[in-house]
């Protein structure tokens, strides 16, 4: 039917421990894990079949609108791949608009985000009577293949994951070895809901006002080979911090982010900048008892692990840096309209 439309959304999330080792480079040869939770906060994806009077050319609006004539004309490299990804022929004109809150580029796991909202709406517009894999292991890994190997961008797995799941998540990766490559398992980290809510109520996110510049991810993976004692570093301060997590050791658990970013800075040479580092500073010295910059680095959001009795004084210190309620959610991607 050409008259329908679909609608699906993927949240963005907060990785807390042991990123940076979700690179396959590194988890391939050595397993890893990552401590990260989604956040009520949503990238839409929706998507159409051209009206007839229309036809002739795709509609393509993200931060420009595009018409291309063909797929392979497609500016938006997530656009194009997934469209590929899932076998559109160039005369099956499609309009697709994305709408985000968090900006791109800013440590929010915002392409990944998109990249499985699109995945599920398109899926959903195309193949809507047959039987589709959208089971959110399927959903993680087509989006991980379409960014990694398809588009060809240096990262990690985990906002792949994470995007399709959803929830807090304790996601670990298995070496290679006798195992299918790339296995991994995304597991719920057993909290109840007033201890969950209690983590959710030390964390304060901040927009830094810098815009990430350059590649620090593949800066990253490029530097796995040198970098190695760091990232064993990193990965035995994420077993710790789950420990502390279940435990509800909140301020040891603040106070091991400190350690981990300290860590994670020495990593690439624009892991971190001047403004940030003072603004990181400011916080701690207002009693916030840890913290990082989220994402790849570079630019973004910065992230305190704060005791209730602080949170005004950090707040104060961060001198009107736009401040973002955390809000944890249980959900992840999923079709949420079908006309």
């Amino acid at each position: 039917m050409k008259n329908r439309m679909v609608v699906a959304r993927a949240p963005y999330r907060l990785s807390l421990f042991g990123g940076g080792t979700d690179f396959p480079g590194w988890f391939r040869g050595r397993g890893a894990a990552v401590i990260a939770v989604a956040l009520d906060y949503w990238c839409w994806a929706t998507v159409r079949w051209m009206p007839p009077f229309w036809e002739g050319s795709h509609k393509v609006s993200w931060r420009i609108t595009e018409e291309p004539k063909s797929i392979a004309g497609i500016r938006n490299p997530i656009v194009r791949e997934t469209m590929r990804y899932l076998e559109y022929a160039d005369d099956l004109w499609v309009d697709i608009r994305h709408a985000g809150y968090f900006p791109h580029r800013s440590g929010m796991g915002a392409s990944s985000a998109f990249t499985v909202a699109l995945y599920l709406a398109l899926a959903r517009l195309k193949n809507p009577y047959e039987e589709v894999d959208d089971s959110r292991r399927a959903v993680a890994n087509a989006a991980i293949h379409i960014e990694r190997e398809m588009m060809g961008d240096a990262g990690g797995w985990q906002d792949q994951i994470m995007a399709s799941y959803g929830a807090l998540r304790h996601i670990r990766f298995w070496p290679d070895y006798n195992w299918v490559p790339g296995e991994w398992a995304a597991e719920g980290i057993p909290l109840s809901a007033e201890h969950r809510m209690e983590v959710e109520g030390r964390l304060m996110l901040f927009h830094t006002g810098v815009a990430r510049e350059g590649d620090v991810a593949q800066e990253s993976q490029d530097a796995i080979g040198r970098n190695g004692e760091l990232l064993e570093r990193l990965a035995s301060i994420e077993r710790y911090a789950y420990r502390l997590l279940i435990d509800g050791e909140l301020e040891s658990f603040g106070r091991l982010m400190d350690d981990a970013w300290k860590v994670k800075r020495e990593m690439a040479p624009g892991m971190s900048r001047p403004k940030i580092d003072l603004m990181y500073e400011e916080g701690l010295r207002a009693g916030a008892w840890g913290g990082k910059l989220c994402g790849a680095g570079g630019g973004g959001f910065l992230l305190f692990c704060v005791p209730k009795a602080r949170r005004r004084a950090v707040r104060e210190a961060m001198k009107g840096a736009r401040e973002v309620r955390v809000q944890f959610t249980h959900r992840g991607g999923d079709v949420v309209l079908d006309v």
